[in-house]
Order: C-alpha cells, then structure tokens, then sequence
C-alpha cells in the first residue's frame, strides 16, 4: 500500500516539532560543558593559591657507630604556585646528640642551635624551588633507635601540611671494629693579647690512630665563612695540648670551632666535634688623648708648626694616631697620617707651612677595627713673612 502524503498543516507542525527537539539538545550540551563557551563556564574548577612545601629527609647510615659522624639530609621544595616567603627549617635532634655544623646547598650557613633544636632561617623558595639542608652531628654513645623530625614553616598559606615535615629513624649499634674516638678533649677560648683579639683552639688526642690528622677551622657563626684553618697543629710544652691561635678574630663574634679528624691514608673520617665561643666585646672609650701641645714659629727662614702629643691605649696593641691638617681658608687638608704610637712629636716645617695662616690640627685615636675611640682639635696661625 502507498503511503498517503501529509497534509500540508500536518507538514508545518512536524517540521517545528523537529526544530524544537533540536533546539532542546544543543542547549543541554551547552549545559552539560558540551559547548565550548557554556561548558568552560558551568563546569570550571578553582585556581590553586599557596606555598606548597614539601620536605624529605635520610640519615647518612640507619645503623651508626656510638659517638659517630651521622648526617641529616633534608630536601625542601615549593610545589605550590606561589613563592614561599619567611621559611623556617627546624630540626629538633633526639637526647644525646652532639650538633657540628649544617650546610645549605652544601655551604657552611649559620642556623641557630639552643641546646636541642637546630633553625635555620632560609628567607623565601620560589615556586619550583628546591634546596638541600644537611645537619652534621654525632650520634650519642649509648646503644639505642633514635627518632629524629625535621620540620618546615612559611608565613605563605600552605593548603598541604602533612608533607611538611619527616621523621627519620637511626639505631646505634657496635659494629666488629673498634671504634676510635681520637679527640679526648677539646675547647674554644678567646681574649686581649697585645697586638690583637685572639681565639685559640686547644685539643688533646686519643693514641686509638696512628694514622689520624686533625683540620681546625675557626668559623664566623653570623656569616658561616671558615676565616681560618690549621692541620695537625703543634703540642704547647708546658699544657702539653695541640693548640692553634687565631688573631684577626672579631670584636664581640660568636664563633665555632670545628675539630675534623680523618685517615691520612685514605681520608676516612674518625671523627667531628665542635667548641663554640664569643669574643670579648670592644671597650668603649678606652683610649685617650692625654697630652696635645701645639707651637708655631720660624724654622731657619720658614714657618713652622710643632705639635707634642701622648695617648692611652687600651691594652690590644692594635690602636693608632691619626695626625690630619687643614688649611681652614682653603679647606685643604695638607697633612694626613697614622702612627702606631702613642707618643710623638710632629715637626712640620721647611717650606710645608705657609706664613700668616691658620691651620687645624685634628688628633685622633682610633681602636682595634678603625673605631673612633677619642679626638682633640686645635687651631693655630704661623707667623707673617720675617
């Protein structure tokens, strides 16, 4: 049988039932994230923000020998978008342990250490950024597992706190060799000494090695640059301890010193341990000028000044006298020198001087490090032309 044809209404109506059905599909689409403009919109996610640090850590050997060398490397990094600022690395060691030193990116950095805790200050990690801590100690001499966490802060927000921090787990244990602790004393000390501040290092050794040499390093806990070093160190005869003396230390500058024992054969490390101590500070005002007598008259035919002076020191053998002299028409200083000591007698004479001028002679005092410590200033005028 032939199909009837639609009628002509029938046609219409059909045609706008199938132009509605395709208008209905194509905004579900758009709805549903189909359409590449409603999708985008209806069914996008939030923008991560923050600092995303993220801390791991290992011990040098998980079985050290009683009173070892054992180190703590940490690996610190921001995966999150945002640079990390005012981040804080702390690492609280277990009961025994004996802190020598820590090294950022593997450079000697002064982090603090109050007995227990060690913290460094690591300023800001960009994000991506990764940085290598590692904290040297010694293990305790007792036999035991010790637990050691390392922790990680920023002021940044951090949406992640469990991966913040790690917790690595050591056990002491006698090994089949005997175990050599070569260094059976060791100490830090510093004083005045004339002609400098000095801090001396003293040590006595252990004959468990014949073959042990000893590297001494003063180091500048603020900055943790090593200012100076010494190996193997002579024996003081009447002390009968290998002592190394440090003179250009600073005034008032705490200071560690590390004693690092290794093999001469093969360069095996025996041992680490490290003294600390704080220079004196500087006196203020030590130094004065006692005595500044200043003259002018004729020297042959030419004008001439003379000038007598005595100063105090303050015992470190390091200050001098700074003699300066102005023209105080021209504002010329035509004399400017340092003297080493503290009594003198300035001629200046012999065509130096001219007639029917004033000068002024500045006298100063100046400490250990180029401190001020005392000034006296004078004023004369030479005699007119004879």
């Amino acid at each position: 049988m032939r199909p009837r044809p639609l009628h002509a209404a029938a046609m219409v109506a059909l045609l706008a039932l199938v132009a509605s059905s395709t208008l209905v599909q194509a905004s579900g689409g758009s709805a549903t994230g189909g359409g590449a403009t409603g999708g985008g919109s209806a069914a996008g996610g939030s923008t991560a923000t923050g600092a995303d640090l993220q801390l791991n850590g290992s011990a040098s050997t998980s079985a050290p020998d009683p009173g070892g060398v054992l180190r703590y490397a940490f690996g610190l990094k921001n995966s999150g978008p945002e640079v990390a600022s005012a981040v804080v690395f702390s690492d609280t060691l277990p009961a025994g342990f004996s802190f020598t030193g820590a090294t950022l990116n593997g450079v000697a950095t002064a982090c603090a250490y109050d007995g227990a805790t060690v913290t460094c200050s690591l300023s800001s990690l960009v994000s991506g950024g990764s940085v290598a801590i590692v904290v040297n100690t010694l293990a305790p001499t007792t036999i035991a597992t010790f637990s050691n966490t390392g922790t990680v802060s920023a002021a940044t927000p951090d949406p992640k706190l469990t991966n913040n921090s790690v917790t690595t787990s050591v056990s002491t244990k006698v090994s089949g060799k005997i175990i050599c602790v070569p260094l059976s004393s060791y100490a830090a000390t510093s004083g005045y000494v004339p002609g400098a501040m000095v801090m001396t290092a003293t040590y006595s050794m252990d004959p468990c090695t014949s073959r042990g040499t000893v590297t001494v390093q003063f180091v500048n806990t603020a900055t943790g640059q090593i200012e100076f070093s010494a190996i193997d160190p002579g024996q003081d005869l009447v002390t009968g301890l290998n002592t190394v003396s440090y003179s250009l230390a600073a005034f008032g500058t705490a200071y560690r010193v590390n004693f690092i024992v290794s093999d001469k054969k093969n360069g095996g490390l025996y041992q680490e341990a490290a003294a600390t101590n704080t220079t004196p500070a500087a006196v203020a005002n030590c130094a004065t000028i006692t005595k500044n007598n200043l003259s002018a008259g004729y020297w042959l035919t030419y004008a001439a000044i003379w000038e007598s002076y005595t100063a105090t020191d303050c015992g470190y053998g390091r200050e001098r006298v700074e003699i300066r002299i102005t023209n105080t028409a021209t504002g010329l200083v035509v004399y400017d020198s340092a003297y080493w000591w503290m009594d003198g007698l300035l001629d200046y004479e012999g065509g130096q001087v001219l007639y029917g001028t004033e000068y002024q002679f500045d006298v100063e005092v100046h400490g250990y490090f180029g401190e001020l410590l005392d000034s006296q200033s004078q004023r004369i005028t030479t005699p007119a032309r004879p």
